[in-house]
């Protein structure tokens, strides 16, 4: 299995790599902080909190993916990605995320990126991701937490795009898990921090959650 995403693909690793040892999958790791799989150079313009310099994001995303992907041969694909939510700078002009112009473009690129992810039969597993938690060693007093929520929404584009790739991809609603009943998402769940910087897995979280998806991504790879 492949996983690739940014930086909370990163941090949910561990958890798979542990607990894919346990039922001899293995789980390799190609994934690239604070850029998308599909998104490019992206921006916003709605004061949201993102990465700087994300120009660099298509090169490096695909010197992670293609080689590791071409290497490893993967049944099924793991795809975690957020910044599909953002606004795309083509040539110095914005799509907006959500318009039908900056969808439009997204879900094109997106189509790209499974090309090129599955040209080897794979399936993909598309993850959906919770909101951040709100919490005081991320400056949350400094960032509006409503517009960070209103962002994560717009990622119901992942729903429109597995809808139309039935035969390729999988979608697996892991943000219900971390933030039940949707934003704003809890500190605590079930009495475990499970992000404590809001956004990432503790390891102790991160085998939780891959308990739950490895034999999801087991099924996927058989079907």
């Amino acid at each position: 299995m492949q996983l690739v995403g940014e930086s909370t693909a990163c941090g949910l690793f561990p958890g798979l790599a542990a607990v894919g040892l346990q039922v001899a999958a293995e789980v390799a790791q190609a994934s690239v902080f604070g850029c998308g799989i599909a998104s490019g150079h992206f921006t916003a313009t709605r004061n949201e909190e993102i990465p700087g310099h994300t120009e660099r994001c298509p090169e490096m995303v695909d010197l992670a993916m293609r080689p590791a992907i071409e290497r490893l041969k993967p049944n099924v694909v793991l795809r975690m990605s957020i910044w599909e939510k953002s606004d795309l700078l083509i040539n110095g002009e914005v799509l907006v995320s959500g318009t039908r112009a900056g969808d439009d473009e997204m879900l094109r690129r997106m189509d790209a990126a499974l090309t090129r992810i599955t040209a080897g039969g794979a399936k993909v597993v598309m993850v959906t991701e919770a909101a951040p938690a709100p919490n005081e060693a991320q400056g949350a007093d400094n960032t509006n937490n409503k517009i960070d929520d209103a962002a994560y929404g717009r990622l119901k584009i992942e729903e429109r795009f597995a809808a139309r790739h039935r035969d390729k991809v999988v979608l697996v609603d892991m943000a219900s898990r971390v933030c039940p009943g949707g934003p704003p998402c809890p500190v605590d769940v079930d009495g475990r921090r499970l992000r404590p910087d809001e956004r990432h897995f503790t390891p102790e979280a991160a085998v939780i959650e891959a308990r739950w998806l490895i034999p999801k991504l087991v099924r996927a790879a058989s079907s």
